[in-house]
């Protein structure tokens, strides 16, 4: 099936697009909490209320936290500075969007940061790739 506006479209495009992209972004999130020392909850339901749903995981009800909102950079944010790769992270992020150059370059990198999306996009590429320093 094709659209007269475009002789390309084609409507598996319209679903396939946004679930793949909505997977990679929970993969992103699931990263990140876990390497945080959060919980990725897995649900489970205990009865035929969907409504009340538990997390296998913790036995708690709380719903998912989105890392791409404010409410979970904020989350992120606050335990990422506490975490022993914290200085690895900000030498990376340095070295990545600074090109190393420490002062203005460097401030203008972390207000860069200070964004829901491209934090947690900097900061999941980075476990991604470093694994050995964040896993120990």
């Amino acid at each position: 099936m094709t659209s007269p506006l475009n002789p390309f479209w084609n409507p598996f495009w319209t679903f396939f697009i946004p679930c793949a992209l909505s997977v990679l972004v929970l993969q992103k999130d699931k990263l990140i909490v876990e390497a945080l020392g959060g919980c990725w909850h897995e649900w489970e339901f205990p009865t035929d209320n969907p409504n009340l749903a538990i997390c296998r995981k913790c036995h708690t009800f709380p719903p998912r936290l989105n890392l791409a909102t404010w409410e979970g950079f904020g989350w992120w944010w606050e335990r990422v500075q506490k975490m022993k790769w914290w200085d690895c992270f900000l030498d990376w992020i340095n070295l990545q969007y600074a090109k190393g150059y420490l002062g203005p370059e460097f401030n203008r990198c972390l207000e860069f940061m200070i964004h829901p999306i491209r934090g947690r996009d900097a900061l999941a590429e980075w476990l991604r790739n470093n694994e050995d320093k964040w896993k120990s």
